[in-house]
């Protein structure tokens, strides 16, 4: 009946569930619901009754050609969670790879890193479920945020892990590791050996202690990593153990050594242990160097950032672990930020497909 409400047509009930754009491609539909909607026809010579059905091509026929298409209704509780739930996850796991846990207890953070991940798989699981029980088309679905979900809250994992890996290898570790080892007072490096502080985190050296800078030396490799034996008195040592370094601060070829900025300074005498792994390697060729260029010897070298004051934050030394304390949680509260404004624009993206017009 040409009375009949749009989507109520007798031979075919199914079309009640349709929407009105589809129901207007395949049956006559209810001109007063049209205006009430806003459409126009496109096309007045192809309008119903302009001609009959049967002499239109029935693949491209279209009663009612009509703009604009009606703009998707959004979910504004899936939009919050869909911004929320990535970053939770994305600064979960940047902490968990960055602090305390990845360092006292490995497994721990193995496992709750692995816990954040089944989310994920919760979601990308949701979404399967709900597409099947819906009878999925692609061309016709409405859109569905759990894919969506599944798929950034994968991308926050794996961005946590890569970034709190880096993390906690440049600041954390290295503080952390400055907090396990001990302080050991009035060393004197002119008698003491090394293989006895290896355990040590900062030494205090004794009164007269001092950088010779007359025996310094750099190994270039891309970067400049200079060495200086600490030590005290004019008398030569049968030994050079405890070495001040620092890196891109000396004359290469020796007599120049400025690393820490506190080697002038007369009350320093205290060394903080270097203890970045992958800087140990060079130092250790730079001593080597320096014992063939000096004619010293160097049984058990260990390594030092020369300071006043090892415990400030404000040293100028970047090796203080005040200042890796402070470039990690700023690394980890720079990150968070930086990775919440991303998530909302793939939000917003994801909206503004859903919602624009399509003519």
């Amino acid at each position: 009946s040409s009375d009949a409400p749009c989507g109520s047509h007798p031979r075919f009930p199914a079309l009640a569930r349709l929407p009105l754009q589809r129901i207007c491609q395949r049956t006559p539909c209810c001109r007063r619901a049209v205006a009430a909607r806003g459409w126009r026809p496109l096309n007045a010579a192809r309008m119903y009754g302009a001609a009959p059905y049967d002499t239109l091509e029935k693949d491209n026929f279209v009663p009612f050609p009509l703009v604009p298409i009606p703009r998707q209704r959004l979910n504004n509780l899936a939009i919050a969670e869909s911004v929320l739930i990535p970053w939770g996850i994305f600064a979960g796991v940047l902490s968990l790879m960055s602090f305390s846990v990845h360092y006292h207890h490995q497994g721990h953070c193995v496992f709750l890193v692995a816990c954040c991940l089944l989310i994920a798989v919760f979601f990308a699981g949701k979404a399967k479920a709900v597409e099947a029980k819906a009878g999925y088309e692609t061309d016709n679905s409405e859109p569905t945020w759990f894919r969506f979900l599944a798929a950034t809250c994968v991308l926050a994992w794996f961005l946590g892990i890569l970034l709190g890996e880096i993390n906690f290898v440049a600041n954390m570790q290295p503080y952390y590791g400055v907090q396990d080892l001990t302080v050991v007072p009035d060393v004197d490096p002119s008698t003491m050996p090394g293989n006895a502080y290896l355990d040590a985190s900062t030494i205090l050296f004794a009164e007269g202690s001092f950088v010779d800078e007359t025996k310094a030396l750099g190994y270039k490799e891309a970067t400049t990593y200079c060495v200086a034996p600490i030590t005290k008195g004019t008398i030569p040592l049968a030994t050079y153990d405890f070495w001040a370094v620092g890196t891109n601060c000396c004359n290469p070829f020796g007599g120049a050594f400025w690393c820490g900025g506190e080697v002038q300074n007369t009350d320093a005498r205290a060394g903080l242990r270097l203890m970045r792994d992958d800087e140990r390697a060079y130092y250790r060729i730079a001593v080597e160097q320096a014992e063939a260029e000096y004619k010293l010897k160097a049984q058990q070298p260990l390594f030092f950032t020369w300071m006043e004051d090892p415990t400030a934050s404000g040293s100028n030394s970047p090796n203080s672990p005040g200042n890796f304390k402070k470039s990690g949680y700023r690394l980890f509260w720079q990150c968070s930020v930086i990775y919440l404004i991303f998530q909302i624009a793939l939000v917003a993206g994801v909206c503004y497909h859903y919602v624009k017009p399509e003519l």
